[in-house]
């Protein structure tokens, strides 16, 4: 649906109708239990959305819990995020340059309700985004982006080192990068096979059919190579409130990764 009315409606338009769906949505969730930091929406509880056929039953046993915001179907790294975002977004300009990779519906929301206007999504193939391109190689300039939100989208990419140099090329030397990838917490290292290419081994390796890789404890230290100093926000140490249970034991999606870049 976003996608069809990206094509053929102008913005304001498409961004009321949306709001009118979701809104609607909303209603069959009636209370004030649980709390989205993205769209500031309480509701009785979040809604189930996930296991899907494309995702491992395996890694994803006991994904049970409600995790999904009715209104903006943010998860719970979403919820992370903009809770962190609130703590921090008051000291940035609202005329900041901000950059999504992936055009996610809550967290754009989330910006344009806090009157952050110069938002640009990207996306190698969502026609749904403002601009089509790889985060391996970006055409935007040097230090040129303030915010860049980076949601389950390296476990896409053939080199997500790469990606992880290439945002920090665009960031401005006093951004702020936000990650979040699928981790698997008993593996000591990210786990890849470039020899694994088949829908059904990656289903069983990494969990998702179009995952090119699990990531391991080391993902933090991974980043901190690629030029970065990082803060990382467990779910744990958020409120409650936002904060579902999420995903299997091996498949903890509950960390936000907060990065700036080092200032020599």
């Amino acid at each position: 649906m976003k996608t069809f009315l990206k094509k053929v409606l102008p913005k304001w338009m498409r961004e009321f109708i949306l709001r009118i769906i979701h809104a609607i949505k909303g209603m069959r969730y009636p209370g004030s239990k649980v709390l989205c930091t993205c769209c500031g929406r309480r509701f009785g509880k979040f809604v189930d959305q996930y296991p899907g056929k494309h995702q491992s039953d395996i890694r994803w046993a006991g994904n049970s819990e409600s995790v999904f915001c009715p209104y903006c179907e943010s998860a719970a790294r979403h919820r992370i995020a903009c809770h962190w975002l609130e703590l921090h977004m008051p000291f940035l300009n609202r005329d900041c340059r901000i950059l999504m990779v992936g055009a996610e519906w809550s967290i754009e929301n989330y910006f344009y309700k806090k009157g952050y206007k110069n938002v640009t999504t990207i996306d190698l193939y969502d026609p749904a985004a403002d601009v089509l391109c790889d985060i391996q190689k970006t055409q935007f300039a040097d230090n040129s982006m303030d915010i860049i939100t980076c949601n389950h989208v390296l476990e896409h990419v053939s080199d997500y080192k790469m990606a992880l140099r290439e945002m920090h090329r665009i960031m401005s030397h006093r951004g702020i990068l936000e990650l979040s990838v699928p981790t698997d917490y008993n593996l000591s290292t990210t786990y890849e096979d470039a020899n694994i290419i088949s829908k059904t081994d990656r289903l069983i390796h990494f969990g998702q059919e179009d995952h090119l890789r699990i990531f391991g404890r080391d993902f933090k230290q991974q980043v901190e190579l690629c030029g970065f100093i990082v803060e990382v926000v467990a779910g744990n140490n958020v409120p409650k409130e936002i904060r579902p249970i999420v995903h299997g034991y091996d498949y903890n999606d509950n960390h936000v990764y907060f990065c700036r870049k080092i200032l020599n």
